[in-house]
C-alpha cells in the first residue's frame, strides 16, 4: 500500500514448463529482481539519514553531471514527471 491507494501485486511466477520445474531463466530473473531490491533498500536505508529521497538525489546527481538542464529535460531523465522533478528540486 501507498498512502491510501492499494497497488495490486503480481501473482508469483508459474514454472513454464511441463514438468513444474522453473527454467534458468526464470531463476536467473527472480535473483536479478532481488538484488535489484536490494539494491534499492541498501540506497534508501543509507540516504535516509540526511533527509533526502532516491529522486532527490537522482536529480542532483543528473545536474552534477549534465548542469543547466530545463525542468522538463531533468524530469525525462529521471523518468519522473515534471511535477516531481520539480518538487524533488523543491526540497
Amino acid at each position: 500500500m501507498v498512502g491510501s491507494t492499494f497497488i495490486p501485486r503480481r501473482p508469483a511466477a508459474k514454472p513454464n514448463t511441463e514438468n513444474g520445474q522453473y527454467t534458468d531463466g526464470d531463476r536467473a530473473l527472480c535473483l536479478f529482481k532481488r538484488a535489484v531490491h536490494m539494491g534499492h533498500r541498501a540506497v534508501n536505508d543509507a540516504i535516509r539519514a540526511y533527509g533526502v529521497t532516491p529522486t532527490q538525489v537522482d536529480a542532483l546527481n543528473r545536474l552534477v553531471l549534465e548542469p543547466g538542464l530545463s525542468g522538463a529535460e531533468l524530469a525525462r531523465r529521471l523518468l519522473v514527471t515534471p511535477q516531481a522533478a520539480k518538487l524533488a528540486l523543491a526540497a
